[in-house]
């Protein structure tokens, strides 16, 4: 169970709790509004803003990069939302090709998503990686070190008897 706390700094160990509640939250209050309304919209759009704060304000993650990737996949979410919202409320400033530019820049905005989680994943190996070869040199020194006091009190052993 220890692997749904290590992304978390330990202030925050409660966070996986959190994360499980906003998938629920975003897939069980909709239900509850008539189907592409716009209060189901709003409510969607409220719920992804309180969480995206909560996300920006805490900074649970241990990693830096994470806490920036979940506040921003949170903001395209919101953004989403809210082109939604106005375009179910007000149909008219839409129409004039604007749905094409919004979409265009949903894309956009996904792919930046898309490049910070493909860095945060370059970080992570990287710094896997790192840790693993001074543990490789650690380990070799360690070695040289056991080796050599082996040699000398092989050495000394010969010279007693």
């Amino acid at each position: 169970m220890i692997f749904l706390l290590e992304a978390f700094k330990p202030r925050y160990w409660w966070f996986e709790l959190f994360e499980a509640f906003r998938r629920v939250i975003h897939t069980v209050l909709p239900i509850f509004f008539e189907r592409g309304s716009v209060s189901q919209l709003m409510s969607g759009v409220l719920a992804t803003a309180a969480f995206m704060a909560i996300y920006a304000s805490t900074k649970p993650f241990a990693r830096p990069e994470n806490d920036v990737l979940a506040t921003l996949a949170q903001g395209v979410l919101f953004l989403i939302l809210t082109y939604s919202l106005a375009a179910e409320a007000a149909d008219s400033p839409f129409s004039d090709g604007g749905g094409k530019n919004f979409g265009i820049l949903c894309v956009v905005l996904n792919v930046v998503i898309l490049a910070s989680a493909i860095y945060a994943a370059y970080l992570t190996i990287s710094e896997v990686w790192s840790d693993g070869r001074n543990v490789v040199i650690e380990l070799r020194a360690k070695g040289r070190r056991a080796w050599a006091e082996h040699k000398f009190s092989s050495s000394s052993d010969v010279d007693t008897a």
